[in-house]
């Protein structure tokens, strides 16, 4: 099978001043149909150690199956489809991403590559993604088509499913080396029909350089202009042939990132933009927002000493209110004497993380007829990294505490108290601090060949195993093993006495020791440090291990059984089977729900799938007045899953080639998504985040757990469109295409802020019936339904040009998607949220702008290569449906964009090996994140999807080939 590996390029479409810029973008970089098909440095074909030329810019599968279709007389294989014909165009939008692009970019992992398509909506990366589901992931590679989720992008490694990497379901991509991919496709609409579950949004097949022949080494690092953010990257391919039809492949990666700091690194997050929940429901977008109930040494926020506070020493000083906007009973504030008590200083901006990979393949070809292959992948991966601090709102302390201030007992005395409610942030505790350790093996060994007649075959069994052993620091609150029963260790330490010995105590052994090892803990100002016996009572770690197992096998055969007089039919059959299961084993204080924040519970279950399908692409006209082609495309695929019964998908598609220079598509599709291992079976588990709660913003604890009676998802999904390749402007592509896809019974768990909202603001006796408070904490419990449905809809459009000027060549690749509808429909409503942006900050999933994307303009001269790339983000607005009076601030986001700039060098030479240098700037006018959105978004892991937190970067590497 021969390809012609095209570019990726990505364009912005803007509607404001940012249009000057695409219109200089447009007159560049092309190379797209300009250039007749050139083998890449991976082909067979290749020479050793000749550099790849320059590549044309990415198009859709149907154009490169037409495109090569000339070159070559294999049969061309497209992920938008399972037939194989020669000269068949899928109908279903496909992109294809190639190496060259990647290379030049200097990317250190294949997420933020492909995360420059516009259809690609926020999506987790090594930097951003965080382990505050306490499901896996941390430090993983995602991604989200369409905005729909992660768990509805079905990716695949050459076409192969392969073992989850994450309790959801969802694959890591950084456990291919990307020094390995030969190129990237990614179908943006609906493929259920020909992959399965998962493909709602579209699939990611990641296409390895099977016949890669030579050796190519390079290296990289890279720094931001703030000397944090260090990167290193190293990776490694060798090919050789053996015997008479023999092939093997070997290649690594290592990558590594030191992170970057708090939000304490970074003037725009020093701002501490965020709410003031005022007066009458009106909340105001505000820098230096402050939390005034809770302080690092500790504030008695109720009562007649309210607004006491305590320093180092235990010194009480009178703490300074903000503004609260007329709202008395606010606890967030603007200004005051609490800065960035709200910054969350304990969370890292960028996640430090270190990965290894490596995959070894061999081939064997007995006869055309038959292939015999065999891979073997192994990843690892971590992501240690700081999260929040332990929060408390209302910490009662009698007034006989034994580290009560003397002036503070006595004032209490006076005002007749006997307790006072206290406030802090644990700051000296140390921070929730998470680290895994994710190794993946999995293995294949599949035959493909040639059957003669045009039909071939190819089948494959695989297995893999993924275990994630991840810990995670944290308060112990309740009983461990071992306690006496009723033991709440951090409120039995800070409930301290003096006994009649003169020594300070927990109130529980002040006259029996009914709490052994209970280690007295003074709230008032921070504690310089911990005394051993406090670290081992108030401090503990988790420890998780998840293995998840895949078995899985597929076998397809795809031909022409006959022919009409408009071309060949093309069919194509195949089943599949898999079986997943899952194990979570978990410590024995986990167990016993001990701890303030995590308490993982031990899981076990398993889901078989069985799996027929059929495809069939008929031409139906062919060299007719105004047809010079016309072909259907349908296909079925009935499923059993083991869970949730028998499922039917199907699609069906048209493609109208009018001339050479216009061509019409389409398709319409039925599409699942069963539901993952972690929404069946998700043990009770607790995480925390920021909500809006009685009108002030604070931390709520949200209860997780799974639900076996869970159903697939049902989406409906339409797309049509149109290339334009017009024969008298040779090399131009332009097209249009429209996609809505209805998602129906979509599983979701409600999110924290969406069942207050239900509950406070539209009375829903089922949302109020999960909120509580404990400890002046709100506590959120939630599982996964079928309860939503999901629509989006809107235009993605695609531009590549090539033409020859100034001694070279330039390449233009563009990519532009418009959103017109994101449509939640459940208990509160249906809301349209396409053109919100805030990180979920309002409403979960908000993070939908109009307008995005991004444009490459490729420069080639000699041995010199230019590339730059812009990144555009439209404007938005942080709430569409805030009603008139109640925001007041900056609603809305302007539109930004980024400039990236690369260049390579190759190094003239007259020996068998060739040099490269290369070396580029990211974001090189330094462009901060919009002002207008709250910070705490950028601390969510999905910003960088959209917008640059790291500032500028430098990068260099150097890459031989032999």
């Amino acid at each position: 099978m021969k390809h012609t590996t095209k570019i990726f390029g990505a364009a912005a479409l803007q509607r404001t001043a940012s249009a000057i810029v695409i219109a200089t973008v447009m007159i560049a970089q092309a190379q797209a149909q300009n250039a007749p098909a050139q083998p890449a440095l991976q082909s067979p074909a290749a020479v050793p150690g000749t550099l790849p030329p320059a590549q044309a810019p990415a198009t859709s599968t149907a154009d490169v199956a037409t495109a090569d279709s000339s070159a070559s007389t294999d049969d061309i294989v497209v992920t938008g489809s399972r037939l194989s014909t020669t000269g068949f165009t899928a109908p279903s939008p496909t992109t294809v991403l190639g190496s060259a692009l990647l290379e030049r970019q200097g990317q250190s992992n294949v997420a933020e590559f492909i995360n420059q398509i516009p259809a690609v909506r926020s999506s987790a990366t090594s930097s951003t993604s965080t382990a505050t589901s306490f499901r896996g992931g941390a430090g993983g590679n995602f991604v989200n088509l369409r905005g729909l989720g992660v768990t509805r992008t079905l990716v695949l490694i050459d076409s192969e499913r392969v073992v989850p990497t994450t309790t959801t379901g969802t694959l890591d991509l950084n456990i291919i080396p990307s020094i390995m991919l030969d190129r990237v496709e990614v179908v943006t609409g609906g493929a259920s029909a020909a992959y399965g579950s998962d493909a709602v949004a579209g699939v990611v097949n990641l296409i390895l350089k099977k016949k890669f022949v030579g050796l190519q080494a390079e290296g990289q690092t890279g720094v931001t202009q703030y000397g944090d953010n260090q990167t290193y990257r190293a990776g490694i391919i060798g090919g050789f042939n053996f015997g008479t039809g023999g092939h093997v492949l070997l290649g690594g990666d290592y990558a590594e990132s030191a992170g970057i700091g708090t939000l304490e690194a970074r003037d725009w997050s020093r701002r501490a933009g965020g709410i003031v929940a005022g007066a009458n429901g009106v909340q105001y977008l505000v820098n230096d927002l402050q939390i005034n109930n809770q302080t690092y040494g500790g504030i008695i926020n109720s009562g007649p000493l309210r607004g006491t506070a305590f320093g180092p020493g235990s010194v009480p000083y009178s703490f300074a209110y903000g503004n609260t906007f007329g709202n008395a009973s606010s606890t967030t504030q603007q200004g005051g004497g609490n800065p960035r008590s709200f910054n969350y200083d304990a969370a890292q901006i960028s996640m430090p993380y270190k990965r290894y990979t490596a995959l070894a393949r061999v081939d064997y070809e007995f006869s055309p007829a038959f292939n015999l292959h065999a891979t073997v992948n192994y990843a690892n991966s971590g992501a240690p990294h700081t999260l929040l601090y332990a929060r408390d709102a209302a910490l009662s302390i009698r007034s006989d505490n034994a580290f009560l201030p003397q002036s503070v007992r006595a004032q209490m005395a006076t005002a007749g108290v006997s307790t006072i409610t206290v406030g802090r942030i644990s700051r000296d505790l140390g921070p929730y601090v998470y680290s895994d350790d994710n190794t993946l093996w999995r293995g294949s060994v599949g035959v493909d060949g040639a059957l003669g007649g045009g039909w071939k075959y190819d089948a494959y069994v695989g297995y893999g195993r993924n275990k994630i052993d991840y810990d995670l620091t944290a308060r112990i609150d309740g009983a461990l093993p071992g306690d006496p029963a009723g033991t709440r260790r951090f409120l039995n330490a800070i409930d301290a006495v003096t006994n009649s010995a003169g020594q300070i105590v927990c109130r529980v052994n002040q006259v029996t020791v009914t709490s052994p090892g209970c280690a007295p803990f003074n709230i008032f100002g921070e504690n310089p440090s911990l005394t051993g016996a406090q670290q081992a009572w108030l401090v503990g770690t988790q420890h998780v291990s998840q293995i998840t197992e895949r078995t899985s096998a597929a076998a397809n055969i795809a031909g022409s059984p006959f022919a009409t007089w408009a071309g060949k039919v093309s069919v194509a059959v195949g089943a599949e089977y898999r079986r997943d299961s899952q194990d979570v084993t978990v410590d024995a204080g986990s167990l016993a729900r001990a701890f303030n924040l995590g308490n993982t519970q031990p899981i076990a279950g398993s889901t078989t799938v069985y799996e027929g399908y059929g495809e069939v692409g008929v031409p139906l006209l062919r060299d007719v007045p105004f047809f010079q082609s016309l072909e259907a495309n349908g296909a079925v695929r009935q499923t059993h899953y083991s869970q949730a019964g028998n499922v039917t998908t199907w699609k069906g598609g048209l493609t109208w080639e009018v001339n050479d220079s216009l061509r019409f598509r389409g398709t319409r599709s039925r599409d699942i998504r069963a539901p993952n291992l972690s929404e069946l079976f998700q043990p009770l588990t607790t995480s925390q985040n920021a909500v809006i709660y009685n009108g002030v913003s604070t931390l709520a604890n949200t209860r997780t757990t799974g639900n076996p009676n869970l159903k697939p998802e049902r989406a409906d999904t339409l797309s049509f469109g149109f290339v334009l390749s017009p024969t008298f402007l040779r090399g131009f592509r332009f097209s249009v295409d429209y996609y809505d896809i209805r998602l129906r019974g979509a599983i979701a768990t409600v999110a924290s802020q969406a069942l207050i909202n239900g509950c406070q603001q539209q009375g829903l006796a089922d949302y109020c019936s999960r909120i509580s408070v404990v400890n002046g904490v709100p506590l959120i419990d939630s599982s996964p339904a079928n309860l939503n449905s999901i629509r989006t809809s809107g235009l993605d459009f695609e531009l590549a040009y090539g033409f020859r000027a100034l001694g070279g060549r330039f390449d233009l690749s563009t990519y532009a998607t418009y959103v017109d509808k994101f449509t939640t429909s459940d208990a509160l409503g249906t809301f349209n949220r396409a053109g919100e942006i805030s990180g979920g900050f309002f409403f979960p999933g908000d993070d939908t702008p109009h307008w995005t994307g991004s444009a490459n303009v490729n420069y080639n001269v000699n041995h010199l290569n230019i590339l730059a790339n812009i990144r555009y983000t439209g404007s938005s607005v942080l709430d569409k449906f805030a009603p008139a009076g109640k925001l007041v601030g900056p609603n809305k986001v302007p539109a930004i964009a980024y400039l990236n700039l690369s260049a390579e060098w190759t190094v003239p030479t007259s020996t068998r090996g060739q040099f490269q240098f290369f070396g580029g700037i990211d974001n090189v006018f330094n462009t901060d994140p919009p002002s207008e959105i709250p910070y705490q978004y950028f601390n969510r892991g999905t910003a960088s999807s959209y917008y640059d937190v790291a500032g500028r970067r430098f990068r260099f590497g150097a890459r031989v080939r032999y």
